[in-house]
């Protein structure tokens, strides 16, 4: 009888570990809502969501998310096209965003001729040319 119980106590305990295990997993570091279109990377510090009209299109940076000044938190709030190659977010919206994701960074341009890299330039280019 008391085999039985040392039995259910184990097999409770192993139970609970796996419960618990479920709760730690990380599925990325930043939350996201209904309005989230697009995270890039895992971790979904950078990410395109809708505006409240349902139709604008922002890029948000979550690892702002606490600041007052909610300008710091959207890097561009009028998103026309987004890509993500590799470990890199190419957006066009009021400007150009490249977006280096295992760095948590982003550079941003005004003119694609800016971009120091040419292999980003042209992912750039072939953005703005294909069709929304």
């Amino acid at each position: 009888m008391r085999d039985g119980w040392k039995t259910v106590f184990v097999g409770c305990a192993l139970l609970m570990i796996l419960i618990l295990s479920g709760c730690l997993t990380n599925e990325g570091k930043y939350v996201h809502g209904k309005d989230t279109m697009h995270i890039f990377g895992d971790d979904g510090q950078y990410s395109i969501v809708r505006a409240g009209d349902g139709r604008t299109k922002m890029l948000d940076n979550q690892g702002n998310k606490g600041n007052k000044d909610q300008t710091e938190r959207f890097i561009d709030t009028h998103v026309q096209k987004y890509r993500e190659i590799g470990q890199k977010g190419y957006v066009i919206g009021d400007a150009f965003t490249l977006i280096d994701v295992p760095t948590g960074t982003y550079e941003q341009h005004d003119q694609i001729a800016e971009f120091a890299d040419p292999d980003d330039r042209e992912q750039f280019l072939l953005l703005k040319r294909d069709a929304p």
